[in-house]
């Protein structure tokens, strides 16, 4: 999306319910501009675009801002607070990527080095 971004209207970037694997990026309805513009397809691409680039370089560990509508991992918000994960973070997940929060260094750091010694 080009900035400025206007805060988004109807949706989060959350991935339950009518999220990712539906092809929404949203609670009940499309992830929207105040003007109405549905911004679903924004989220999508940047999340594809994150997993690319971690399976271009091998990321297996990825930390991620809580909270953020595509990036949060135990809720989102937008405004209001939802839980389950943004768009992003489900996508990771869902290929295998463990994902962590800015609060969980320490556990993201062991994660990682459990992977380095496994391999």
């Amino acid at each position: 999306m080009p900035p400025p971004r206007p805060r988004r209207a109807g949706g989060t970037g959350r991935a339950g319910g009518t999220g990712w694997r539906r092809g929404r990026a949203a609670r009940p309805g499309p992830g929207a501009h105040p003007q109405g513009t549905d911004v679903t397809r924004f989220f999508h691409a940047g999340a594809r675009a994150a997993l690319a680039t971690a399976q271009t370089h091998g990321v297996r560990v990825a930390l991620l801002k809580e909270s953020g509508p595509s990036c949060g991992l135990h809720h989102v918000y937008d405004g209001e607070r939802y839980p389950g994960p943004g768009v992003t973070a489900q996508l990771l997940l869902d290929h295998g990527i463990s994902v962590y929060t800015e609060n969980e260094i320490e556990a993201a750091a062991a994660r990682l080095h459990e992977l380095e010694k496994a391999s």
